[in-house]
């Protein structure tokens, strides 16, 4: 039998179970895995702690396997010993003389029986608590700590389909202005008080360890993403807001997901983890009612009062919907009308449906934190939806006589939302620059293009630099099929596979007041040949938000 993988998750993970060990082999007699984990049960009880089986999965000669751990480094010790082929009393001896002497076990198991929250920084060093409500612990220090002066710190956790990140910045943005120092892990990076800490796809249990191991943090906003879910579990203990933003047909066949049912329950995990008075904020979405844990307070959004939203409401359930131009608030009792949405900017003047159920969502959460609504709603006429606050999500950039709309739509759904934005923008044409990650299913890369037909006057097709699995020319390939479906003059459809030169194309050939949609992840592409472009014509550049 070959050890491929031993990789422990410390939090709530896709098994809804804390504390396990995912293991990954390979062998042609599943009798090896038995005994593999009978030896592993008995060394376990030998040195005075009981594990279990969560699950085993075998196919074609491998076999997963998940189960529990007490103490995580005398755990993976012997789990790791088989391959070795150690005497199972030698094992043992060394297992408790590893626990005797091992001072953070001791500690962790006094923490955990006191529900505070904990990060091993090192072998020398174990945080209690999170952010600014930690302390660091050491060997030499550990018998004096008193660990009451420890505890979690308000935790804000956002997932969904589409406009996490979005939420997760207005959020971190609003509490910013309000006073408070927040710390932010999302797609965009790691920032701690308005100071960029780390750039890149930041939205896993890694990151969220970073933003709560910093001794500066009052609130921690931490976006959390399904890959990160599935790959480590949540990097948190406990926290104070869970936000779902929507569910739709995204990352099915990836990752274990086969359909939209097992993607909302991944998503509802980050429910399961809430505090005694812990609050769940999410789009009023009957699928996504069935996982999520309902002894905790529930706040429900959309644009409409639907049938999901009053039938909350009659029971008293708190939430937000859109009428007549205003974010009305039900707190259970009575409505109230918050703001208009015409004097968000951050809406686009109200153009935007999407980012007014982000905001819904935002001011849900910040409510939890800060109890003065008229102090969030002056931080909300604030915001910008520009390339300095929410950098790639809806920015609308004026280009000469024309405008670009940048966004990292991907899916079905962000592409319904931005193309509806385009079009309220009464554009003399839409141009549309469009591609589609390689490991979707061929019907969503298709679905992108049938979509792009339908509200656009030319459609340049692209490809993304790393093709997924793809060979070139492929997933363009199915994008045009889609356009095609759609009944489009194919004589209006080009593909310029590299997006500068998708994009280089598009301005030279824009007409006055036309609209070029490009989705793109690249922000560090595309800027700088928009402002290639801006010099070329004698025009004042944009600053690069990263």
């Amino acid at each position: 039998m070959k050890l491929n993988l031993i990789r422990g998750y410390d939090g709530l993970n896709i098994n809804e179970i804390k504390k396990l060990f995912k293991i990954e082999v390979e062998t042609e007699d599943i009798r090896e895995v038995y005994f593999y984990l009978k030896r592993y049960f008995y060394i376990n009880y030998k040195i005075g702690t009981k594990e279990k089986i969560i699950n085993i999965t075998y196919s074609s000669g491998k076999a997963e396997i998940w189960v529990t751990y007490t103490y995580f480094k005398i755990s993976k010790y012997i789990l790791e010993s088989f391959e070795v082929h150690e005497v199972i009393d030698n094992i043992i001896a060394n297992s408790k003389n590893i626990l005797e002497n091992c001072w953070q076990s001791r500690v962790i198991i006094e923490t955990e029986r006191k529900h505070i929250p904990f990060i091993i920084i090192d072998e020398d060093i174990l945080q209690l608590g999170y952010g600014k409500n930690s302390i660091r612990v050491r060997e030499d220090n550990y018998a004096s700590i008193n660990m009451e002066k420890a505890a979690n710190i308000p935790i804000i956790s956002i997932t969904g389909t589409n406009g996490k990140t979005t939420t997760a910045r207005i959020i971190y943005h609003i509490l910013n202005k309000l006073g408070y120092i927040t710390g932010l892990a999302s797609t965009g990076g790691i920032f701690i008080n308005n100071e960029n800490i780390k750039q890149g796809d930041t939205t896993g249990y890694i990151s969220a360890r970073e933003i709560l191991k910093s001794e500066e943090v009052e609130i921690a906003v931490l976006e959390t993403a399904r890959g990160g879910i599935i790959k480590r579990g949540l990097g948190y203990d406990e926290a104070k807001v869970a936000i779902i933003t929507s569910l739709s047909e995204d990352h099915i066949g990836m990752g274990g997901i086969n359909d939209l049912d097992e993607l909302a329950r991944v998503k509802a995990l980050t429910t399961k983890v809430l505090g005694h008075d812990g609050v769940i904020i999410m789009k009023g979405e009957e699928r996504l009612l069935k996982y999520i844990d309902k002894s905790k307070e529930l706040y429900l959004f959309d644009i409409e009062k639907s049938h999901v939203l009053t039938q909350h409401f009659s029971k008293k359930g708190k939430g937000f919907y859109l009428e007549e131009e205003h974010i009305r608030y039900f707190n259970g009792y009575y409505e109230q009308d918050l703001i208009n949405i015409r004097n968000i900017s951050f809406t686009h003047g109200g153009i935007s449906y999407s980012n007014i159920k982000n905001l819904m969502a935002a001011l849900g959460a910040t409510m939890q934190i800060h109890k003065n609504v008229e102090d969030i709603i002056n931080a909300v006429k604030e915001l910008k939806c520009d390339l300095a606050t929410n950098p790639g999500r809806q920015n609308i950039l004026d280009i000469k006589d024309f405008k670009v709309i940048l966004d990292y739509g991907h899916n079905s759904e962000a592409f319904y939302e931005v193309f509806e934005i385009a079009k309220k923008l009464e554009p003399s044409r839409i141009t549309a620059i469009i591609s589609a990650a390689g490991d979707r299913k061929d019907l969503y890369i298709k679905e992108l293009g049938e979509i792009s037909a339908k509200y656009s006057d030319y459609v340049i097709i692209r490809e993304h630099e790393d093709l997924r699995g793809r060979v070139p020319g492929e997933a363009a390939s199915i994008i045009r099929k889609g356009v095609e479906e759609g009944r489009y003059d194919m004589e209006r459809c080009i593909t310029i596979y590299k997006e500068q030169d998708a994009l280089r194309y598009a301005m030279k050939k824009a007409i006055k007041d036309e609209v070029i949609v490009l989705f793109t992840q690249c922000l560090n592409v595309v800027i700088p040949v928009i402002n290639e472009y801006l010099k070329s014509i004698g025009e004042r550049t944009f600053r690069h938000p990263y």
